[in-house]
Order: structure tokens, then C-alpha cells, then sequence
């Protein structure tokens, strides 16, 4: 004969999995990264085949002192407080999964991007103006800086 006393451990244990099995994904925390274009810094916007999508991947160089203390160079990004660590990525990726298409448009005097991403837009912008810009990104462990809100 078994215990009722199994049967409520049991089922207690039951619900404590379910219920691990419905928490929230816990959220990156971003931190905010100032760039100055110019330099070498290049900017990639695309669309993914397999999930469409726009993104906008920007290689920089990365900056050796907090932009608190002094501004970047052309061509890189800083954080706030402090230069980059030796293994931080100097690819940051901007996706916009609201959006599914992007076209490049080149003509004579050089090459656009024709896309409904404000994001794209304004970041492909920023990096062809020259202008220096934030971004707040947290570090994926993959390559890349993930873009989670663009502007300070």
C-alpha cells in the first residue's frame, strides 16, 4: 500500500517542475556604449533568409579609456566608465524582427539602404554621417554586443 504522503510529495514536485518550466526568460542587462563613427568603422545591413528579418551588424575599433574621461576616437566605441577589456567583442548586432525586408541602393556618388527600420535607418545613418552616437548593448558570448535600444 503506498503512502498518501508519496502522492503529495509527488505531486508537489510535479508542480514545482511545470512551474520552473513556465518562468520568464530573464532579461540581459544592457549598458550603454558611446561610438564615434569614422575611422574604420563599417556598418552591414541585411535580411536574414531563414528568419526573415533587417539587421545591422557595426565593426568597430575599441576604445582603451571610459568616454567619461575622453571621447572616442573616429572609429570606436567606449563604454561609459571605462575602455574595453581584452576579449569584449567589436561587433555590435542591431535586429529588428518587426521589419522583413531591406534593399541597398547604390548610384553613382555610393550606396544606401531603402528598408521600414528606423533602427537601421538611424544607425547606417549615424555610421555614414560621421556622427558619434550611443547604443546600449549587453555582451551575448558569441562575437557580438546585442543592440537592446538605440540612443541614450
Amino acid at each position: 500500500m503506498k503512502s498518501p504522503m508519496r502522492h503529495v510529495v509527488r505531486g508537489a514536485l510535479t508542480a514545482l517542475a511545470l512551474g520552473m518550466l513556465a518562468l520568464p526568460a530573464v532579461a540581459q542587462t544592457s549598458y550603454v556604449m558611446t561610438c564615434r563613427s569614422g575611422g574604420d568603422m563599417s556598418a552591414v545591413a541585411g535580411q536574414r533568409v531563414s528568419n526573415p528579418h533587417v539587421f545591422v551588424e557595426i565593426t568597430f575599433q575599441p576604445g582603451t579609456a571610459g568616454a567619461g574621461v575622453q571621447a572616442p576616437d573616429p572609429g570606436q566605441c567606449t563604454w561609459i566608465d571605462r575602455g574595453f577589456r581584452p576579449g569584449e567583442p567589436n561587433k555590435m548586432i542591431y535586429d529588428d524582427h518587426a521589419v522583413a525586408w531591406t534593399q541597398t541602393v547604390c548610384r553613382a556618388g555610393g550606396c544606401g539602404v531603402n528598408t521600414p527600420s528606423s533602427g537601421a535607418r538611424q544607425l547606417i545613418g549615424w555610421v555614414r554621417n560621421g556622427q558619434p552616437f550611443q547604443v546600449h548593448v549587453y555582451n551575448n558570448n558569441s562575437g557580438h554586443m546585442v543592440v537592446t535600444k538605440i540612443g541614450p
